[in-house]
């Protein structure tokens, strides 16, 4: 059970959140992280004592806007990260650690989604 409570109008303070389970002789833990304003900033999912799985979400400091998010499996790092149209909150680009990238635009005067393409490594694979 996770317990939270606000410190200020803008931050929440919450007990960081751990998950074990012991089956088969092995120890199964997830620990979640989460940063001074409550948001989620990742977790770690570990047998044994060894990480296993580590994933990341990230925050624009200025705006506190999602900014991407990763997971590093394996030995290896991959990374989803967001742009945002500016002057707006309205994603415009996804890109994605595969080599794919999503681009949004947006009708001129309204905040209605106009096309959307993909692209593989600069290739345009749909529109």
């Amino acid at each position: 059970m996770r317990f939270c409570s606000f410190r200020s109008a803008d931050a929440l303070a919450c007990d960081p959140a751990s998950e074990t389970l012991s089956a088969g002789g092995k120890t199964h833990i997830v620990a979640e992280t989460r940063d001074a304003f409550g948001r989620f900033v990742g977790y770690v999912y570990s047998k044994n004592g060894a990480a296993q799985q580590t994933v990341s979400a990230s925050y624009e400091a200025a705006t506190g806007r999602f900014a991407g998010a990763g997971f590093l499996h394996g030995g290896a790092q991959k990374t989803f990260s967001y742009s945002y149209l500016a002057g707006t909150s309205l994603p415009q680009t996804l890109t994605c650690p595969n080599g794919m990238t999503e681009t949004r635009a947006y009708e001129a005067t309204r905040d209605l989604l106009a096309s959307v393409k993909n692209t593989v490594n600069g290739s345009v694979i749909s529109r």
